[in-house]
């Protein structure tokens, strides 16, 4: 059985599959505050970003996570009238952009509330929360 994780000053719940939702934390981020790999504001990211993953490993909660390419190797397809249409660039013109995501379990909506503003990217940027809808 797991059982709570004290991460950053906040208690985190255990998480089982019985009990447990899927979330996804969307990091969003813009590329102008985004640290690069080689700098030492990575390193440090990249250092808080592995306490918050071994707290949902140690939950027996973690799913996944991937650091995704910079936005300006996106593309955006729209199918419209059986047609798709490639853009350069991301979906939309904003100033924060989806840089990466965990996927983990959280018992609710309020404690991946708060894992969520312990990702680093909460602080530079949002951390967008979202349940993943099973079948």
């Amino acid at each position: 059985m797991s059982r709570p994780h004290f991460l950053a000053g906040v208690w985190l719940a255990p998480a089982s599959a019985a009990q447990g939702r899927e979330f996804a934390f969307l990091i969003n981020v813009s590329d102008e505050r985004r640290p690069w790999p080689g700098s030492k504001a990575f390193d440090e990211l990249m250092t808080n970003c592995g306490k918050v993953i071994e707290s949902l490993q140690g939950r027996s909660a973690f799913r996944g996570t991937e650091r995704l390419a910079d936005s300006a190797t996106a593309k955006t397809v729209r199918a419209t009238g059986g047609r798709a249409t490639v853009t350069d660039g991301p979906f939309a013109e904003a100033r924060e952009l989806i840089g990466g995501f965990i996927l983990g379990q959280c018992p609710s909506r309020e404690d991946a509330v708060a894992l969520a503003a312990l990702i680093p990217g909460a602080a530079s940027g949002c951390v967008e929360v979202r349940e993943v809808l099973g079948d």
